[in-house]
């Protein structure tokens, strides 16, 4: 969890960066599987050099917009803010049973896509439509992600855990499902808690804590069932736990300075994403949270969430119900 700490300090400069910068997307299904795609990005309008101070990344070149006969692209510049905000709309329509190609939602310097969805609607029985998509990361990775682990977890672990009862075969297993846990936890879907960190840290710090106890006693319970009594795993639990907001205090001492945030990572890995999609009827299923108000499901993320793994969206709805 310690490099998780870490990433959620580099993730500081790196959003100071990005700005205001953002997406949605919504997707909006017919009673006969047909469906609607719309992408909405909204990014600062480009500052001329002669007017005044370029401050981070050109966004109109970190989205990857789409062309072609089939969309309907409509461009339009807000100049009711305290700056000037470009708002792209793009819709297409689809088929049931359609699948979009690997779509590059953003891309870096050369044009050359780092984030690609694809996505499909498509009958899930009778009388019910799923709505499925998927988030791949396909640029280099940043130095925020877990690819190169250390043995923090794995010192961490052993040494909350009884002696005598882990063993390392243990230890692997539950190493990347955990980190992955708090990955999603920071970075989405659903609710990412990296704003409320940097926003409100101390409200953070306790709601964090609260999750955490509850991701790592179930899956401490899933793992070792009865060979763990219950007062072993709130003793596991809490020292984790503890570990992790000792080094969240201490990295919290030592933020990035915004003026110096590292230049080797990708901006755009800290751009904000919304996903929706409006289905034809109950909702039977899904991963995502679901709006009472719209009817719509929908999923918040940062853009960096998928470089841990593949993210995939899923809604299942039962028409006529």
């Amino acid at each position: 969890m310690k490099r998780i700490i870490c990433a959620i300090v580099g993730a500081v400069s790196v959003m100071s960066v990005v700005g205001c910068g953002r997406m949605s997307a919504t997707t909006e299904v017919q009673p006969n599987g047909n469906w609607t795609r719309k992408l909405v990005y909204h990014y600062p309008a480009p500052v001329p050099k002669d007017q005044g101070l370029l401050m981070g990344p050109q966004m109109e070149k970190i989205f990857g917009v789409p062309s072609g006969p089939e969309w309907k692209i409509v461009k339009t510049t807000d100049k009711d803010k305290d700056k000037d905000e470009v708002v792209m709309t793009c819709t297409r329509s689809y088929t049931s049973g359609q699948i979009t190609p690997a779509f590059g939602l953003l891309k870096d310097e050369m044009g050359k896509a780092t984030l690609t969805d694809t996505v499909i609607v498509k009958s899930a029985g009778p009388g019910r439509w799923e709505y499925r998509e998927t988030l791949h990361w396909t640029g280099p990775k940043s130095k925020m992600t877990m690819d190169k682990m250390d043995n923090d977890f794995t010192k961490s672990f052993k040494e909350a855990l009884p002696a005598g009862v882990v063993t390392a075969a243990d230890v692997l297993a539950l190493q990347k499902p955990i980190v992955g846990d708090f990955w999603h936890l920071m970075f989405g879907p659903s609710e990412p808690m990296i704003s409320e960190i940097i926003m409100h840290p101390d409200y953070a710090q306790r709601k964090l804590q609260r999750k955490a106890v509850v991701i790592l006693d179930k899956r401490l319970q899933e793992h070792f069932g009865s060979r763990l009594t219950q007062e072993q795993r709130r003793t596991i639990v809490r020292k984790l736990v503890n570990s992790a907001t000792t080094t969240a205090n201490e990295s919290s001492k030592s933020k990035a300075d915004p003026g110096k945030a590292d230049k080797s990572s990708d901006p755009s890995e800290m751009i904000p994403l919304t996903f929706s999609v409006k289905l034809p009827g109950k909702i039977v299923s899904s991963n995502g949270e679901v709006d009472d108000v719209s009817g719509e499901v929908y999923w918040a993320m940062y853009a960096i969430s998928p470089q841990w793994e593949d993210v995939t969206l899923t809604a299942i709805c039962e028409v006529g119900k």
